[in-house]
């Protein structure tokens, strides 16, 4: 599916996600925790992939393997070259009023997902978030 760069947008997204998850037998919590992280990614794209007002487009791939039970969500976008994975890790043991705002995206999806990966294909960000579905 390829959305517009809009947090209006995640209606779809989840729109499909329920979809899916139905059509495969996902349990509700599963298909809760696939929206979560989605809902993260797509909102860090939104907020800090480009720094014009433009339109853009956002391609979202879904596949599951019954076979290998796993369910992959592919996210790509031609904003500026980001590596999430190498954002500086969240200071947890701090009080929660001393700690920054924001950088726990990461954290709840790597914690979420079986796997994640970003790579950089030409100009686009391609970010993978793989879930084992048992």
């Amino acid at each position: 599916m390829v959305v517009k760069n809009n947090l209006k947008e995640l209606r779809s997204i989840f729109g499909e996600i329920e979809k899916i998850s139905r059509e495969h037998g996902f349990s509700d919590d599963l298909c809760s925790d696939l929206c979560l992280c989605l809902d993260e990614v797509f909102s860090n794209i939104i907020k800090f992939a480009w720094d014009d007002d433009k339109e853009h487009d956002i391609e979202i791939l879904f596949n599951y393997d019954p076979g290998l039970k796993k369910f992959t969500i592919t996210i790509s976008d031609d904003g500026k070259p980001f590596n999430p994975l190498e954002a500086e890790t969240p200071d947890l043991p701090l009080d929660l009023l001393e700690r920054e705002i924001g950088g726990l995206g990461v954290l709840i999806v790597s914690n979420i997902m079986t796997n994640i990966e970003y790579k950089r294909l030409g100009n686009k960000n391609t970010f993978e978030m793989i879930k084992d579905v048992e």
